[in-house]
């Protein structure tokens, strides 16, 4: 199905791909046979926050409501390289010059003395980082995100199982806290739709900071800016032509506005380079309005042409 919803501030990116998280973790005994994709393998949120984290070469921006300085990553058994706190992490990834950002929403006990309802909440979780593309061919990297109901703090790990008291000796040890209010649905991002949670978490951050701090990407001297012109009518695709037609004329709109706001030079390749008949010196038995080349593209070149020699500025036009 290709539905959106018109009402909300992002618009539906296509080619995305979502993972789905109902737990912290899934255990090793998860083991289903789809006839679709074959085995399924179970998905460890925290494992793949971690490896997220852990694996970013550029940014790590996170905005959630609980953080605590002392949270174990990586509870599982599949633990890599033993235990780390997420200070420890955080501190590791900043010293390999990766931007390290936090947003951390305020609960009610810190609300600056505005009043605010017993019950009010604002859950905008998110993490967004820098991944390797699948594949590791190119030294590009893509954008993931994690979102959902993520804290990175104690009372949060939990798996299908749902224990209350049995595992307080083994992987709730030190981590059991009442009321426990477990990890679950997350998802993570990749695809166009990350671009949007990168957009919105700058949005906060220089709403509340400013620019300072902002991972800003490398500019390429080469990369250019580049815009798609196209017009196409009912007379170019052969319909009927009747006076309730409309006439695209958004290519020669596009050309004008181009022609009017160069500042150095302009350069046209178009096999078709005729125009501002209205203009032309009228001959013995040519009747100007007959001829039907009305556009103003070559007459706006010849002014631009003649403003720039009356203001004495370099200005070049190439044409083929």
């Amino acid at each position: 199905m290709h539905l959106e919803e018109s009402c909300i501030h992002f618009s539906r990116t296509d080619g995305c791909q979502v993972t789905l998280n109902s737990d912290a973790d899934i255990l090793d005994d998860i083991r289903n046979y789809l006839e679709s994709h074959g085995l399924f393998e179970p998905q460890r949120c925290w494992e793949d926050i971690f490896d997220a984290v852990n694996n970013a070469k550029y940014m790590i921006y996170s905005r959630l409501v609980s953080v605590y300085k002392n949270y174990l990553d990586k509870k599982s058994k599949k633990t890599k390289g033993g235990e780390l706190t997420l200070e420890e992490l955080l501190k590791k990834k900043a010293s390999e010059r990766v931007n390290v950002l936090l947003l951390v929403w305020d609960n009610i006990t810190s609300n600056g003395g505005f009043q605010v309802g017993t019950m009010f909440t604002h859950h905008q979780k998110t993490i967004v980082v820098d991944a390797e593309i699948p594949g590791g061919m190119s030294h590009k990297r893509m954008i993931v995100s994690f979102l959902g109901g993520i804290d990175l703090c104690d009372g949060r790990y939990d798996t299908r199982d749902r224990s209350l008291f049995r595992t307080i000796d083994t992987i709730h040890k030190q981590d059991f806290y009442q009321p426990s209010f477990p990890g679950s649905s997350i998802a993570k991002g990749e695809g166009p739709v990350v671009w949007d949670v990168l957009y919105h978490f700058e949005q906060r951050w220089r709403k509340q900071i400013g620019n300072r701090f902002i991972y800003l990407m490398n500019e390429d001297r080469e990369t250019w800016n580049v815009q798609i012109f196209q017009s196409i009518d009912g007379a170019a695709v052969g319909l009927v032509i009747g006076k309730t037609n409309v006439i695209d004329q958004s290519i020669h709109d596009a050309y004008i506005s181009a022609i009017y706001r160069a500042k150095n030079f302009i350069y046209i390749e178009n096999q078709y380079f005729i125009g501002s008949c209205y203009g032309w010196k009228p001959a013995n038995d040519i009747k100007l309005e007959d001829i039907g080349v009305l556009h103003l593209i070559p007459n706006e070149i010849s002014l631009n042409i003649v403003s720039k020699t009356q203001a004495e500025e370099r200005f070049v036009n190439y044409f083929y």
